[in-house]
């Protein structure tokens, strides 16, 4: 009995030991794993070494983006005025609905009224052999509507082809009262408007009205004619600029904007829209940028030897290996500064320059 109870006691007190041992070994095991596969860092994944006295030139892209107030010009409003005589028997006015050159606006009688965007309003009855602005202007927006592809100068005379295209757009070969010549355009053929795009202000008449040649059928809204930055950034980086109004970037010359393609674009914007509706209470913001952007280092301001450079334009120099180079500042902000390098570009700039050394 006595010798069962030592067996016991010799076995229980063994379990700690061999618990000891099967950890060691585990232990052992994975030393040596672990000793067998490592392997030295590659060079690309290793921290670049510099002397902690300086930092490395990083270029980064910088395109000098602000946010510009812009003051639009808007013309006079026009009105879409109905170019036959009869009962207006469909219309396709909607207030804020977009009107484009070439597109029918609404029908009177059997007839379609057409838009149509030239220069200057027809004045004139134009035949075979008439020459002028409003030809030429005729002759220009039936090309961008590619509905001229013969190749001809805009300063053709009108032609036989020329006014049956007109005649055939207008709808006046589908008017039976109509007495014109068919080798003629009369000057009420179209609903003139100033702009290739516009948006319907109002809707003068309904559907079922009697109306006349000449009657005002819709008005069309201001058309924007000019877009100006109210005022420039001074300090602005120096280069040819973008202007964006989202989704929309059109260029620039001298901070205005007068091209009616991009007035057009723009005037689609959601920008442009809010601008409208709240009758110019919101502001009308935009991005100015530049059209390329530069290459720029970002140094902290106290590299810079020159003291008070900071405007942009203004020279000023930092230290690589102990000699002065020469940089611009572009910009700065946060104890940051952004700057370039007139000449070839230095690996890395001293942190802390000697003061009295003088920049050149």
């Amino acid at each position: 009995m006595g010798s069962s109870t030592r067996g016991s006691r010799q076995l229980g007190a063994s379990w700690p030991t061999v618990i000891l041992l099967a950890l060691a070994g585990v232990a052992v095991t994975a030393a040596f794993a672990l000793a067998m596969s490592w392997r030295p860092a590659p060079d690309s994944l290793s921290v670049a070494q510099i002397d902690p006295g300086t930092i490395v030139v990083q270029r980064q892209p910088y395109d000098d983006s602000r946010d510009v107030d812009l003051v639009p010009t808007q013309g006079a409003a026009a009105k879409l005025l109905a170019t036959a005589s009869g009962i207006l028997t469909s219309s396709k006015c909607r207030p804020g609905a977009a009107v484009e050159s070439g597109k029918p606006v609404a029908v009177i009688g059997n007839r379609r009224v057409v838009a149509l965007a030239t220069k200057i309003p027809p004045y004139r009855t134009i035949t075979v052999g008439t020459s002028g602005t409003d030809v030429r202007s005729l002759r220009n927006e039936f090309t961008r509507l590619k509905r001229l592809t013969n190749g001809k100068p805009l300063t053709t005379p009108a032609d036989a082809q020329l006014i049956a295209t007109a005649r055939h757009l207008s709808g006046l070969d589908a008017d039976s009262t109509e007495t014109a010549s068919d080798a003629s355009l009369p000057p009420g053929a179209f609903a003139w408007m100033p702009t290739s795009t516009g948006k319907l202000a109002t809707c003068d008449l309904p559907v079922g009205a009697k109306v006349s040649a000449g009657t005002p059928l819709s008005t069309l809204s201001a058309p924007l004619t000019e877009l100006v930055i109210s005022a420039p950034p001074a300090d602005a980086a120096a280069g040819p600029r973008l202007l964006e109004l989202a989704p929309v970037t059109v260029k620039l010359a001298d901070s205005r904007i007068t091209e009616a393609s991009d007035l057009a674009r723009l005037m689609k914007t959601p920008a442009w829209e809010a601008y409208e509706l709240s009758s110019g209470q919101v502001p009308l913001v935009g991005q100015w940028k530049l059209s390329e952007p530069i290459q720029v280092a970002s140094l902290p301001a106290a590299s810079l030897l020159t003291a008070g450079a900071s405007k942009v334009s203004d020279k000023a120099c930092v230290s690589t290996h102990g000699r002065p180079v020469p940089v611009t500042i572009v910009a700065s902000s946060l104890g940051r500064t952004l700057v370039t390098f007139p000449g070839t570009w230095p690996d890395t700039v001293d942190t802390t320059p000697k003061h009295e050394m003088q920049c050149r």
